[in-house]
């Protein structure tokens, strides 16, 4: 057989193999298709798999990787599923088959978010960025099922645009939201198993491990970030109730806070800040309370030196974090909150160039570089300092917990109350029958609290009695003093 013969019969072999190639991958998928439309969901994964395993080149593998997942969402394996989706988003970027997986994924993440894992909330904010509105228009009529805000400028588009059916979902989820008091969500999270959920979050592709760390993590993964949003202001007057409510949102967890912006009137959250700040308050016989001044001073001086706003060229746009005219903005930037819950920085470097500062905390053994301009909403604003470096060496995830996403408020108190010595107190209860008890309650002082006095011939112990009565709720009901006779006569 002479060579032009040879090559035109390797031809025809390798075009018939191709062609049977092709028909058999066609006939399996054809068969998965099968038990799909017979909901014989368990066959159709099988049949799916072995495409796959058969034919990993096949020209049916998006269409059988997206059917897969489906069937997998089927039989309630809402893990596989979603993991199913994002493979094939991965693996097939530009597969007919990827707005459709998205649209499946943001459905799961809204009832992954249900079960308590707040993860899936950053995958359903990001979605509201997509470029097509399918994927744009699903993400925001979960984010509203949720009872979220940041879903209403997408939720009156639909209203405005959308076909009649979502029209009527959209405009229905816009008066449930507005119904709901500021700050307020309605979702009915039920929390899992902490095991399960952790396996749910690895094994879903929710997020990269190998991505992670703990500087990257949004505040957005939590009810944080619908709390920011329902805060900012368009303009520049803040009340005082409003920038002592934003100061809260740095030093308080997050299911107190959500306590105290549940509450419908003003005086409602008055009282809620009274019992707070007496519960808070260091000296709670004197009337004045330390801690509760600092912070209002706090609070004030951040709104006053690091609420400037970053000037803007025409044209450019910045993210929501920054301090910029005409947009909803924050009372301060990142230094605001540092400043809130620490107070004055034992030293302050402001040469560092790129709007960056460098805030030491020397009697807190931290510091931090800060960002002008910029709230710390993605966690991308307050970064550590060479100090936090070194004393956060082998665990630098720590470092974010023990000093950037922890609420508190550090603030030691001086007073110069002098205690009593050698002070010594017992109670005792009388036995009675009667609803009404009688509490005798005896002390012993030392003689550096006594006051001898001499009159004629007698002499006299005499000291002050000064005392204040609390209720359940810390509050003063009353208080005085008067002074006592110990001895009358000494011979």
């Amino acid at each position: 057989m002479r060579p032009g013969h040879l090559f035109i019969c390797m031809m025809i072999v390798f075009q018939w193999a191709k062609v049977g190639y092709s028909q058999n991958d066609f006939r399996l998928y054809n068969r998965a298709r099968r038990f799909t439309h017979e909901k014989q969901w368990t066959k159709a994964i099988r049949s799916y798999d072995e495409i796959h395993k058969r034919y990993p080149d096949s020209r049916f593998a998006d269409d059988a990787m997206f059917w897969k997942a489906y069937a997998l969402e089927k039989k309630r394996k809402w893990v596989q599923a979603f993991a199913g989706y994002k493979q094939l988003i991965r693996e097939h970027p530009k597969s007919p088959w990827v707005d459709d997986a998205l649209i499946r994924q943001i459905i799961i993440a809204e009832r992954f978010y249900n079960q308590g894992m707040k993860e899936s909330l950053s995958f359903l904010i990001q979605a509201l960025q997509h470029p097509d509105n399918n994927v744009r228009y699903q993400a925001a009529l979960s984010l509203g099922k949720l009872g979220l805000s940041v879903a209403v400028p997408t939720l009156k588009e639909i209203a405005e645009n959308g076909d009649d059916d979502l029209r009527i979902v959209a405009s229905q989820l816009l008066r449930r939201i507005e119904a709901v008091p500021i700050g307020k969500t309605e979702t009915n999270v039920m929390f899992a198993d902490p095991e399960i959920l952790k396996n749910t979050k690895k094994e879903s592709g929710l997020y990269d491990t190998g991505q992670q760390s703990g500087r990257n993590r949004l505040f957005s993964e939590t009810d944080r970030y619908a709390q920011y949003i329902a805060l900012k202001r368009n303009g520049e007057v803040w009340t005082e109730l409003e920038l002592i409510q934003y100061g809260l949102w740095h030093i308080l967890p997050e299911t107190a806070f959500r306590e105290y912006f549940q509450l419908s009137t003003e005086n409602e959250r008055k009282e809620w800040l009274r019992k707070f700040w007496k519960k808070w308050d260091p000296t709670p016989t004197t009337p004045f309370n330390e801690r509760k001044d600092e912070f209002i001073k706090r609070v004030k001086y951040a709104h006053e030196h690091f609420g400037e706003e970053r000037t803007l060229e025409p044209g450019i746009k910045l993210p929501e974090q920054y301090l910029a005219r005409r947009k909803g903005i924050a009372p301060w930037d990142c230094r605001g909150e540092i400043y809130i819950k620490y107070g004055e920085p034992d030293f302050r470097d402001t040469s560092l160039g790129g709007n960056k500062e460098l805030w030491t905390y020397y009697r807190y053994h931290f510091d931090v570089i800060l960002t002008r301009f910029m709230t710390n909403i993605f966690a991308n604003a307050i970064q550590p300092g060479p100090l936090s470096k070194v004393t956060y060496k082998w665990d630098m995830p720590q470092f974010d917990d023990d000093v950037i996403y922890k609420k508190e408020f550090r603030f030691n108190v001086y007073h110069d109350v002098n205690p009593m010595k050698h002070f010594k107190m017992t109670i005792k209860v009388e036995p009675s029958d009667s609803a009404v008890k009688t509490v005798n309650v005896s002390y012993l002082l030392s003689g550096e609290d006594l006051k001898f006095l001499q009159k004629h011939d007698q002499y006299y112990a005499t000291y002050r009695r000064r005392y204040v009565v609390l209720n359940e709720d810390l509050k003063e009901m009353m208080h005085g003093e008067e002074e006592l006779v110990l001895v009358t006569e000494l011979k």
